[in-house]
């Protein structure tokens, strides 16, 4: 190949990368879109009084920095120095009382761009407590004798 050959081409493949990195909706680098969401209860799940697992999840191709996760906006969970472009994660949460409970986890990228909140709601019950069934004794029957054998013998 000529130098005038390898020049046009890498003039062409340079083009194509400028092209490429102003597509709409592409990003790349600084500012890239970050996702958070939650797997894992469903809005509109109700439970009882009890520990509630929190399946969430986040992503971003600079990299995730940190992962809050809040209960009525009130932070619960943050964890930091993730280093990951995808991020899997559980959290259980014991409600405190019975109510309506929103739920909301958010990301942080590498860049310190965060991610919209993604929210739940869920409903915590009273713990049905179990209740002793009292029952009738019944009465054992009374012992009885042995019969003794009906035999015939041979006269």
């Amino acid at each position: 190949m000529t130098k005038r050959q390898l020049s046009l081409l890498a003039g062409g493949f340079l083009f194509f990368v400028v092209i490429a990195c102003t597509i709409p909706g592409v990003r790349i680098g600084a500012g890239a879109e970050v996702n958070a969401g939650i797997e894992s209860p469903k809005s509109g799940d109700t439970f009882p009084l009890a520990p509630v697992t929190i399946v969430y999840s986040a992503s971003s191709i600079d990299g995730i920095a940190e992962v809050e996760l809040s209960v009525n906006n009130a932070i619960v969970m943050r964890v930091t120095d993730i280093n990951q472009s995808i991020s899997v994660s559980e959290f259980v949460w014991t409600p405190e009382a019975p109510g309506d409970y929103t739920i909301r986890v958010r990301a942080l990228s590498s860049e310190n761009v965060w991610s919209d909140d993604a929210q739940i709601n869920v409903t915590i019950e009273q713990a049905i407590e179990p209740t002793a069934t009292v029952g009738v004794p019944t009465a054992a029957p009374e012992p009885q004798p042995t019969p003794v054998p009906f035999r015939i013998f041979d006269v």
